[in-house]
């Protein structure tokens, strides 16, 4: 592992332990600031690192961000506000999930930067949350089989009429009453127990991996959940098993153990594997999105190469009415519109960079294999 990627581990792992980070003798800050940028924590490490005797050059980015962090965060969160308070009034129930609620565990609460905000609401409620909306200024920029994107700038709004597709089998299962899991915090906004979310963010982690990856800002999630005091770990365990990721949260779990010294009660992985799970991590940034042959790396190497395109260009009825909401009730037009998108597929400058991304055999065999040995081929 290369100087500055150990160094921004040790930087993080300053949020869970008194150990200060070691300065290492020289930094090369370009790498530095890109791992930072890539994987959104640059506010988060510009604390830990003001608190080293370090060079004043390499504070230049982590400054900017966690400034820049705490305008973007104090301008989200009041637009959300409003939002909060039109459902409030609606009597709108809603289940608030990942960023506005983990936000809260972090010290201050801006460092964890959120590029949306991501609520649940019931299904039959969703044309007065549209309404809602758009009286408020929203445009609604997506729809999907889980969520609808929602836009006003600077803030991007999921709202889930499921927590999982579907198709997510056991996952999609165990979360198929999250009311159940869910208490009220604040007039008709509602909140899962940390068992419950930390359990919806295991499977949310391990849905990023099987897509493309999962960066640092996501383990960090999982620690700050795992370490509350009073955590109730053989609640958080039974959720583990309803949804089947045993073996995941056990990769997980043990490389948390290393990296900030995160209890783990279960069984350990080996360094190997532990190894090869942290090389994909810091490769991924974020989500694994960063990178085209990060993406097509990945998912090529779960399917397969045929396997995999073919599912692009022949995306299922189910999939493609969501996109395109004229073909509701309408399924004669579905080869016209699949032949439209396809077509601007075709047209795509990102498409064609993803479809001929450079990648190797033996990449994709290295991913098969890891995501075999940590229990994520499940199809």
């Amino acid at each position: 592992m290369k100087a500055h990627e150990s160094f921004t581990l040790e930087l993080l792992r300053m949020r869970f332990t008194e150990e200060a980070a070691e300065v290492p003798e020289s930094l090369d800050t370009e790498a530095f600031f890109e791992l930072l940028k890539a994987h959104e924590i640059g506010p988060l490490v510009y604390g830990p690192l003001k608190r080293l005797d370090v060079p004043e050059a390499w504070l230049a980015y982590p400054r900017e961000a966690y400034y820049k962090a705490a305008q973007v965060n104090t301008q989200q969160n009041a637009l959300f506000e409003g939002v909060r308070k039109r459902l409030d009034a609606e009597g709108i129930r809603h289940l608030l999930v990942k960023g506005i609620v983990l936000e809260w565990f972090y010290h201050p609460a801006f460092v964890r930067t959120k590029g949306d905000i991501d609520m649940l609401i019931e299904e039959a409620d969703l044309p007065r949350v549209d309404r809602v909306l758009r009286d408020l200024g929203f445009t609604r920029d997506s729809t999907g089989e889980a969520h609808d994107v929602y836009k006003r700038y600077p803030l991007l709004l999921e709202v889930h009429k499921r927590l999982f597709p579907s198709g997510e089998g056991k996952v999609a299962q165990a979360f198929d009453e999250p009311w159940a899991d869910a208490g009220q915090h604040e007039g008709a906004a509602f909140m899962f127990t940390r068992e419950a979310h930390a359990a919806y963010l295991l499977a949310h982690t391990a849905k990023h991996f099987k897509s493309a990856g999962a960066g640092l800002r996501m383990l960090l999630d999982l620690a700050v959940l795992l370490n509350q005091e009073d955590f109730k770990q053989a609640v958080f365990l039974g959720k583990v098993r309803e949804m089947g990721l045993e073996r995941f949260h056990d990769s997980i779990r043990t490389l948390l153990k290393n990296l900030f010294n995160i209890p783990h009660p279960g069984e350990h992985i080996d360094s190997e594997t532990t190894d090869a799970l942290l090389a994909h991590v810091m490769k991924s940034g974020t989500f694994g999105l960063q990178d085209v042959s990060q993406i097509e790396t990945v998912r090529t190497a779960r399917t397969g190469r045929l396997r995999y395109y073919l599912g692009k260009v022949f995306l299922p009825y189910r999939s493609l009415k969501h996109r395109y909401p004229l073909l509701k009730g309408r399924p004669l037009l579905y080869p016209f519109v699949l032949a439209y998108r396809n077509g601007k597929l075709c047209l795509s400058p990102r498409m064609r960079r993803r479809v001929f991304a450079k990648r190797s055999q033996a990449e994709r065999e290295g991913i098969r294999r890891l995501h075999e040995i940590i229990g994520l081929l499940d199809d």
